[in-house]
């Protein structure tokens, strides 16, 4: 016999405010394929309603998902990239966007070239420099016999053993 669920009605958790249970509706069809946990109707303090399974809530959900969103990245640097705003708006913000919750920051590369790049891309290690720092490995690659020198060892040789590739660029 299944338990009956304890009523969270009210209960306040992070930033979510349980408003009542939920019992039908296509969305509610749609999680219960997932879960067999009660489904509740929250609001988050961003203003954003959401149906999370009372599962979710115990585990110590506490929010919509607005939180993950609001890292500042304004002066972090990453390789070569210093962070200087998040976009909002604009063509590079749609173009980078590319249907995603990611923000997009404006980012200034060593060199001086100005690009635009998600969140995650700079977190994650798979944006460190605006295009120059591989136009750099593949010269210094190509100008030594045998293995390339890893000269730019503290990023350079991370990338490089990541994405496996030793001499890319070389035309010997």
């Amino acid at each position: 016999m299944p338990r009956k669920a304890t009523d969270r009605t009210g209960n306040r958790q992070g930033k979510l405010t349980v408003l009542r249970r939920v019992t039908s509706g296509s969305e509610f069809n749609r999680i219960r394929q997932y879960s067999t946990s009660a489904v509740w109707l929250c609001l988050c303090d961003c203003g954003t309603t959401k149906l999370i399974t009372g599962e979710n809530l115990q585990k110590g959900q506490q929010s919509c998902g607005c939180t993950n969103a609001a890292i500042n990245e304004v002066g972090n640097r990453y390789g070569r990239l210093v962070v200087k705003e998040q976009v909002t708006s604009g063509i590079e913000y749609q173009q980078k966007r590319k249907g995603t919750l990611a923000a997009v920051w404006r980012c200034q590369c060593d060199c001086g070239e100005e690009i635009f790049v998600r969140g995650p891309s700079l977190r994650y290690g798979s944006s460190l420099s605006c295009g120059c720092w591989q136009e750099d490995a593949a010269s210094i690659a190509c100008a030594v016999n045998g293995p390339p020198i890893l000269v730019l060892q503290d990023q350079l040789a991370q990338t490089r053993i990541a994405n496996g590739s030793h001499r890319r660029g070389c035309s010997q």
